[in-house]
């Protein structure tokens, strides 16, 4: 699914909603997860993929918010 989700970003980059400032959210079919993407000149930088089920608190915050931070500080 992430494959599949990942070739329909590569394909249209900018198909994916706007969720905070320049980042890009695409939502996985069947499963709750989502990919957080950056959309930088010809070139797509993955920021992040989250189980959106899982600590709303991690998924609310802005990209910016997580950066830097371990998996135990999210």
């Amino acid at each position: 699914m992430v494959y599949a989700r990942s070739d329909e970003i590569s394909r249209s980059p900018l198909a994916c909603a706007v969720v905070a400032g320049r980042y890009r959210r695409g939502l996985l079919r069947r499963f709750p997860y989502s990919i957080y993407y950056l959309v930088e000149g010809d070139a797509i930088l993955v920021v992040g993929l989250f189980h959106t089920a899982r600590r709303p608190a991690t998924t609310a915050a802005t990209p910016e918010d997580r950066a830097g931070r371990g998996p135990d500080q999210a």
